[in-house]
């Protein structure tokens, strides 16, 4: 007996699978054109005393006009209490990435906390928006220790 032959003409948009990464092609959408966008962290780890690690996100092409980037924090570490975040957010307190430019930083200042917790984590997570695509790699984490 004969397998049937998938249809992928009914699905909405373009896959390719290259290695283990997915492109998206959304051609004729409103996103068509737009960046895609992508987000880094350091290696290794900082600790609860006062110190700082830089997110960097990057636009695959710069910037037409200003764009502002939809993230969410997750993690075990709590922002407020454990970390504070530090960069150019505009006032619904997206990550703004100036026209003309393809990059932004934000930088994680830690607080002191629990002694108690070895190690926490901090992630900062590339959501959906208007004027981009999200890329590869969509999320970095921080690792925060607790000082000696």
């Amino acid at each position: 007996m004969r397998r049937p032959t998938p249809v992928i003409s009914r699905i909405p948009f373009n896959c390719v699978v290259l290695a283990s990464f997915i492109a998206v092609s959304l051609a004729g959408s409103a996103l068509a054109g737009s960046p895609l966008v992508s987000v880094s962290a350091p290696p290794g780890f900082i600790t609860n005393d006062g110190q700082e690690a830089v997110y960097t996100l990057t636009l695959s092409a710069p910037a037409s006009r200003n764009i502002g980037l939809n993230f969410v924090m997750t993690g075990s570490a709590l922002q407020g209490f454990e970390y504070v975040l530090l960069g150019q957010f505009n006032k619904t307190g997206q990550i703004v990435i100036p026209a003309g430019q393809t990059s932004a930083t934000v930088t994680l200042h830690t607080l002191s906390d629990d002694p108690t917790l070895f190690q926490e984590i901090a992630t900062l997570n590339i959501l959906n928006g208007t004027r981009y695509h999200i890329g590869f790699p969509n999320h970095a984490s921080i690792r925060i220790r607790t000082a000696p």
